[in-house]
């Protein structure tokens, strides 16, 4: 295969993503039927350098992909042969821009309690999923490098070619799938379990946060040592440590179970919103209010419109910047072409004046749609996007003060923010407190009624 290759009229080959060594290769791709083409990965096995065993895990990963539906999964397009008798096999997911948690790790980055948090609630949401499917699929493999740290600071679990998708039987066969340091024992001997991922989950954990492989660090009574070489908060250590237990029956027994109890009590990364003693918890308007609301068991929808706190701090800010600066270049332009003028240096600065107070005028819309969240503001037939998520990574709604600007334009309004996987998406700097707190429960409800209709 070399780049520029076209499989099956459809795919065109653009450059390797990585080999293993005699058996499978994994291209970035253009999927040439979509428009414009969009970029695919294109995993290959070739028939006359494999195993049996490469085969029926190859075959597995294609029929494991078409039954998943989650944002955090790739998603599974197509599978196919190539020759007459095969001399390829090809399997087709979407791409996802981002490196590995490999990478990250072999470019000497560590990452601090918070981020670890932030990604283990991620990955308990995603395994809770693979678990309680029905057959529950489990990965088996789960490790820095089948971790992807997509561009949009999210967690994507990929290579599903180790997973099992039906229980095991007594007698039955089985092949011996894992990584040495990542597999709990019972995994080894054929009996992987839901707890089994969790150990995979809390080695890749410990190696993010230490640096060090789990392979490669000692081990007490098979339980890995790893407290004296980082700094965490006891209660997490303890969490973490009962992640990887050697003893299945002493671990956490479900994705469910480990996410509550890393969430119980709230961690200090998610903030609750500060509330009066007598702060009202209704679904009701606030009355004045001019924020439109239009939610069904689909979608939700706010339009938050520019003001009424206006011109705005920041675009009062703007002005003032504008005369000052604005003038002195103009005048400085016009005297250098030896046309000084008394009316002209005024135009930039009322031109950037003028933008800055309709760009403060236009509503924000905040919208829930299918498992996509955006912020936006319609200028004209021009959407700029302000924020955007998945909502099922949404960890936390509450409402802050926020300080804004800088230096002795610093000034705190009141914010909602919605808390997703590593970063924060804030809109409503220009509501009350009152209508603040209307929203976050809007919003809560929502979650809440959309989480029930997916059961």
């Amino acid at each position: 295969m070399q780049a520029n290759d076209i499989l099956r009229d459809r795919y065109q080959l653009q450059r390797p993503l990585g080999r293993a060594p005699g058996r499978q290769a994994c291209w970035l791709a253009h999927d040439l039927s979509t428009t414009p083409p969009q970029p695919v990965v294109v995993k290959l096995l070739a028939f006359n350098e494999m195993q049996w065993d490469d085969l029926k895990l190859f075959e597995r990963e294609a029929q494991v992909l078409q039954q998943l539906q989650h944002p955090q999964i790739p998603r599974y397009r197509d599978a196919f042969t190539i020759g007459e008798p095969p001399n390829w096999f090809g399997l087709v997911q979407d791409y996802i821009p981002g490196k590995s948690l490999k990478q990250w790790l072999d470019a000497g980055k560590r990452l601090s309690e918070k981020q670890i948090r932030q990604i283990a609630i991620n990955l308990l949401h995603l395994l809770r999923y693979l678990h309680e499917l029905n057959p529950p699929i489990l990965h088996r493999d789960i490790k820095p490098s089948n971790l992807i740290w997509g561009e949009d600071n999210f967690i994507y679990l990929v290579d599903f070619d180790a997973a099992q998708n039906r229980a095991a039987r007594d007698g039955a066969t089985f092949t011996v799938v894992g990584t040495y340091g990542y597999a709990p024992l019972e995994q080894f001997g054929g009996r992987a379990v839901p707890a089994s991922d969790l150990y995979g989950l809390g080695a890749t954990l410990i190696h993010l946060l230490t640096g060090i492989s789990p392979a490669d660090l000692p081990q007490h009574n098979l339980r890995l040592q790893f407290r004296d070489r980082v700094q965490l908060s006891p209660t997490f250590a303890s969490w973490l440590e009962r992640l990887v237990e050697p003893d299945v029956a002493q671990r956490w027994p479900s994705a469910q179970t480990a996410l509550a109890a890393l969430q119980s009590p709230p961690p200090t990364t998610f903030p609750p919103a500060t509330l009066p003693a007598a702060a009202p918890r209704s679904l009701a308007p606030p009355v004045n209010t001019r924020v439109e609301v239009t939610r069904s068991p689909q979608e939700l929808l706010l339009q938050i419109p520019g003001g009424p706190d206006w011109p705005s701090p920041l675009v009062l800010t703007v002005i003032i910047a504008s005369l000052i600066v604005g003038r002195y270049v103009v005048v400085s332009l016009l005297q250098l072409l030896g046309t000084p003028t008394l009316l002209l240096p005024l135009l930039v600065p009322l031109l950037v004046v003028g933008v800055a107070l309709y760009w403060d005028s236009r509503p924000t819309v905040v919208h829930f749609q299918g498992d996509r969240f955006t912020i936006y503001k319609q200028v004209g037939q021009t959407t700029i996007n302000l924020g955007q998520g998945a909502i099922p990574h949404i960890a936390n709604v509450f409402h802050t003060l926020k300080t804004i600007g800088h230096g002795k334009n610093r000034y705190e309004r009141r914010v909602v923010v919605i808390q997703t996987g590593f970063s924060e998406e804030v809109f409503g700097i220009n509501l009350s407190w009152e209508e603040c707190a209307w929203l976050v429960d809007v919003i809560q409800a929502w979650l809440a009624q959309r989480s029930r209709w997916h059961q």
